[in-house]
């Protein structure tokens, strides 16, 4: 990585609840966020970790867009969305929820879970994910406050590359809808907290 004199701070905020998150299945790309969800993501501007803002990206996801959109004017920027926040692409599985997966097509779900490199859903790997945050990360170092909007998947991804933990450590984060994780550049990214309930930062 470059910019070794620059301080620079991210945040990534998961997007707000969605139907899919609530029934446990895979969402479309096109599935928007909750309104209740949309109108607490509207008060993450009263949060003080978020009253300095100097840029804010969103993933290309209605849900995400959505969620920015909602901090956006509140925060005094516009948001920029960028295709590299995309949700982890699961294909076929769309739609489908993990535990009806396992029961009919369990050999495949085992190898999604265990071998970074397996698409048995025909679109994007764990590995093909963790090269796509691993670039986004190296373009996101800048002076000042970044806020991110994206997904679960991302945000899990972008800490086990900053940790430099293996792979298989993906599965085991936990990042809820509206939770910030706070990453800061100093030479190197630094993960400072993760999966943070943001009532904690009122």
């Amino acid at each position: 990585m470059t910019a070794p004199n620059v301080i620079g701070r991210l945040t990534l905020l998961a997007h707000a609840p969605t139907r899919s998150q609530r029934d446990a299945v895979f969402p479309g790309t096109d599935e928007a966020a909750e309104d209740a969800g949309l109108i607490q993501a509207a008060l993450l501007a009263e949060v003080r970790a978020l009253r300095k803002v100097d840029r804010l990206w969103t993933g290309p996801e209605v849900r995400a867009r959505q969620t920015a959109d909602a901090l956006a004017g509140l925060l005094g920027v516009e948001a920029q969305e960028d295709t590299a926040l995309a949700d982890l692409d699961v294909g076929a599985w769309r739609g489908h929820s993990l535990a009806d997966l396992s029961a009919n097509e369990a050999e495949a779900v085992g190898a999604w879970l265990t071998d970074p490199e397996a698409r048995p859903h025909g679109a994007e790997s764990l590995a093909q994910l963790r090269a796509r945050v691993a670039q986004w990360l190296e373009h996101a170092v800048a002076e000042g406050h970044t806020l991110a909007v994206t997904h679960a998947a991302v945000i899990r991804m972008a800490v086990v590359l900053v940790l430099e933990a293996p792979l298989q450590a993906f599965w085991r984060l936990d990042i809820a809808p509206l939770s910030l994780t706070d990453l800061r550049w100093h030479r190197r990214w630094a993960v400072r907290a993760t999966g943070v309930d943001v009532r904690e930062y009122r």
